[in-house]
């Protein structure tokens, strides 16, 4: 009767094969901290690794069966080394987010939240006084801003563009009003990009 014990992935080649889909993988995610947006490499990796594991087992199954007892011994294999595989990688990738927090792009966003609350009085007053005028000739003049906490230094044009700077954590942003259909509507923008919050990372 066949025995069947307890392998590792990928045991039908070089243990190599696994370790580098092992270390891309960490790569990636090191690399998607912070991230927005599709994650093409994720599923590209995904599918990559998907391919790789069936064409490995169906080449490492036994070449004398055939039919569906090939399809459902090299299934099995398939099944097998993602499931453990999978697991291995949570596993990495759970070590590497301790070592590296992605909650480090969400303080830094939440600073620069801040500082935007901050101003919050001076993007009224210009807000006010274009709904007064009717247009954006003039409506900074007078607005100051003031360096105070996190927010170390900005300017407001005399159009109501307003820059603001901060050191900690470095990051640069700016708030530029229009008038749209007769209301004021105002467009955040900033860098680094990844430090700011989801109102300025709207395109």
């Amino acid at each position: 009767m066949r025995k069947y014990i307890l392998r590792r992935p990928f045991a039908s080649v070089h243990w190599g094969v696994p370790l580098v889909f092992f270390v891309c993988w960490i790569w990636l995610v090191a690399a998607s901290q912070c991230k927005d947006g599709p994650l093409y490499p994720e599923l590209a990796f995904v599918v990559t690794v998907t391919c790789s594991v069936i064409w490995i087992n169906w080449l490492g199954t036994d070449s004398d069966a055939r039919g569906w007892r090939r399809w459902g011994e090299a299934s099995a294999h398939v099944l097998y080394d993602l499931l453990s595989f999978a697991l291995i990688c949570f596993v990495g990738a759970l070590a590497l987010t301790v070592l590296m927090p992605a909650v480090q792009c969400y303080t830094a966003r939440a600073y620069v939240g801040e500082v935007l609350h901050q101003v919050a009085p001076q993007r009224e007053m210009i807000t006010a006084n274009i709904e007064r005028t009717g247009s954006l000739d003039g409506v900074g003049k007078g607005v100051a801003i003031a360096a105070v906490g996190r927010l170390s230094g900005g300017r407001v044009t005399d159009d109501g563009r307003v820059m603001l700077f901060m050191a900690d954590p470095a990051a640069s942003i700016f708030l530029e009003p229009r008038i749209d259909s007769g209301k004021v509507a105002w467009k955040c923008t900033g860098f680094p990009v990844t430090s700011m919050p989801a109102l300025c990372r709207i395109p």
